[in-house]
This record gives C-alpha cells, sequence and structure tokens, in this order.
C-alpha cells in the first residue's frame, strides 16, 4: 500500500509534529528546572578468584550491596544500586579517566556498573579499583571496521560471562551472572547499532526538524536495526532462565520507539512514570531536543526505588543510574 499526503495533509502532519516536540520540549526544561533545585574475554576480582569473598567488605556504598538492615527494608530484601555509560565520543577521542569516574562517583559508587564503548581493559580495571568494586568482565569486539568494547563491574563475584554478536548489524551485548548471597541476578551490558543515516560533522549530528519528525517515525512505526537486535537480546536472556535480569546500555533509540517498546513487554524501563524519562543521555546532536538512547531495565521481580540521568561526565553520554530493591526468594 502507497500513501499520498497532499500539502494541506503535509502541512497537518508537520504542525502536529511540531506541537508534539515543543510539548517534549517543555517537559524536558521542566524537568531540569526541577533538577536544578574480535574478542577478548577478562575476568578478574582483585580480592581474590574465590566466589565466597565478599568484594563489598570495606566499601561504604551508601545504598549497599547487600541491605539486611538497611533503612526501609526488612531483612529478606536486598537493594542494588545500578549505572549504565557509555564513554565513548563520536569522533573516537578517548574520554580522561578521572570525569569518568567522578560522573560515576555522583551520588555514590553503584554496586553494578555496565559500561559501553570502554576502549581497553586496563581502563575497566583502573575504574573499578577507584569505585572500589572488586569484579569485572570485559569483552572487545569489532563493528563497520571500529573497535569497541563493553565491560560490566561489581561489587559481588561474576560468572558464566558470555559476548553475543546481534548480527547482521554488528554490535553486542555482554551477559554475566552476579552472584547476590545464595541467588544470582543475570545482568548484560548492550550496544545497539546508530541509525546510520544521520550526517556526521565535526560538533555532532545534524538534523533538521524535517529529518527529526522522519527519525522519529521510521523509529516509533516501523522495524529497525534496533528493534530487530532487542528480540534477539531478549530470547538470549530467557534462555538463561534466571528470574531477576538487569539489562543496562546505549540502545541508541528513543523512549516509545519500536525497540523500547519490545523491551518493555518482558522488562521494566527504570525512568518510566519518573519525570526523568525524556531527559536526554546524549548530547552530541544539533537538534535542540537533545534525545535519551540510554537505558536500564529490570525483571519484574524487582521494583525501582529511584532513577535519573546523572547531568555529569565527559564524553557524548551521560550516564543512567537506579536504585533497585529485590525480596529474597520471591
Amino acid at each position: 500500500m502507497r500513501w499520498h499526503i497532499g500539502i494541506f495533509g503535509k502541512r497537518k502532519v508537520l504542525f502536529f509534529g511540531l506541537v508534539f516536540l515543543a510539548l517534549l520540549c517543555v517537559f524536558v526544561m521542566f524537568h531540569e528546572v526541577q533538577g536544578e533545585a574480535g574478542r577478548q574475554w577478562s575476568e578478574v576480582s582483585d580480592q581474590g578468584s574465590g566466589e565466597g569473598k565478599d568484594s563489598g567488605q570495606g566499601k561504604d556504598s551508601g545504598q549497599g550491596s547487600v541491605v539486611s538492615d538497611q533503612k526501609g527494608l526488612e531483612a529478606t530484601e536486598y537493594r542494588l544500586t545500578v549505572m549504565t555509560y557509555n564513554v565513548g565520543t563520536l569522533h573516537g577521542t578517548k574520554v580522561a579517566f578521572g570525569e569518568i569516574v567522578n560522573a560515576v562517583e555522583e551520588g555514590g559508587a553503584p554496586d553494578l556498573l555496565l559500561l559501553q564503548e570502554i576502549p581497553n581493559e586496563e581502563m575497566v580495571v583502573g575504574i573499578a579499583r577507584s569505585l572500589g568494586l572488586g569484579y569485572h568482565v570485559y569483552a572487545s569486539y569489532r563493528a563497520h571496521g571500529k573497535g569497541y568494547g563493553l565491560a560490566i563491574v561489581s561489587s559481588r563475584p561474576l560468572f558464566n560471562p558470555e559476548m553475543h554478536y546481534l548480527k547482521p548489524y554488528g554490535h553486542a551485548a555482554l551477559i554475566a551472572e552476579m552472584k547476590q548471597d545464595e541467588e544470582r541476578v543475570l545482568v548484560c551490558s548492550v550496544h545497539l547499532e546508530r541509525v546510520r543515516n544521520l550526517k556526521k560533522e565535526k560538533n555532532g549530528f545534524q538534523m533538521s526538524w524535517k529529518e527529526a519528525l522522519n527519525l522519529l517515525r521510521g523509529e516509533m512505526t516501523a522495524e529497525t536495526p534496533r528493534s530487530d537486535a532487542v528480540e534477539k537480546l531478549v530470547a538470549l536472556l530467557n534462555a538463561r532462565s534466571t528470574e531477576r535480569v538487569i539489562v543496562g546500555g546505549d540502545f541508541n533509540t528513543v523512549p516509545f520507539s519500536t525497540a523500547i517498546r519490545k523491551m518493555g513487554k518482558s522488562y521494566e524501563d527504570a525512568l518510566w512514570l519518573r519525570t526523568g524519562y525524556l531527559t536526554a543521555s546524549y548530547k552530541k546532536v544539533s537538534f535542540p531536543i537533545k534525545p535519551r538512547i540510554d537505558y536500564i531495565f529490570y525483571s519484574g521481580e524487582m521494583t525501582c526505588r529511584s532513577a535519573s540521568v546523572i547531568k555529569q561526565g565527559g564524553g557524548d553520554h551521560y550516564p543512567v543510574r537506579a536504585v533497585l530493591d529485590s525480596r529474597k526468594g520471591t
């Protein structure tokens, strides 16, 4: 079926599109005002290789990693602070180590850190040690002729890691199991394919209003490389058969897109129904309304206590942070 829209129809579409984007802009500005008030594996524990060691010892995490005595929690519950952060840049310039650590430490070091576009394992080790997190897994891969890295850094032991290429589009997911007392939590750092037809210039991606509307329409109504990759990702996670799942990463698509709606069928978006839901997590776009393309998802056996985009840090992305509660044995 082919669609034909006359000149008045086009004007109507453009008008309502502009109204929609204006409302988004007002929402984001309101939130900002409120806020001002090839595969390479490595599994490392800085505290020894035994799983029984508690990497949280000596670490004051604020919200904590195992929480039998935390305020607002019963003895049968535990709480995890999670952060996802793409530390890459559009043109491959390395972000200063100190800028990354300062952004991650904003509000207290997390118990679980999911990293994308991390340039090498040495940086992962340095970040882990600076934050007092004793365990990490790292994997490198290539996409479109460029090298990338994914990492999971944790206060708890990590085991059974797997690297998955989300073919045919070239990006990947790093999956591992995190030991939480007698339980295991499946954790995943993911990086999906970006929209390829955007104009990439020195100062970022260039986009007109018309191009922005076309992009939104395509992401929200059509199957894309990102929605296809999400289907593969969900199938991989389901195959691991764990009750509790945490996924964080750069999905390279906007809220309400086909890909994000597919993730929402299986997992909860930590920022859903919060004032920060549309807060930008990506800076390098010429368009006046910057997009959120970074997400933390979690399974229904957990609840989200708080979540936000952290407006700090070097690179092109802002980190996303969430505090998740879970009841043992549910």
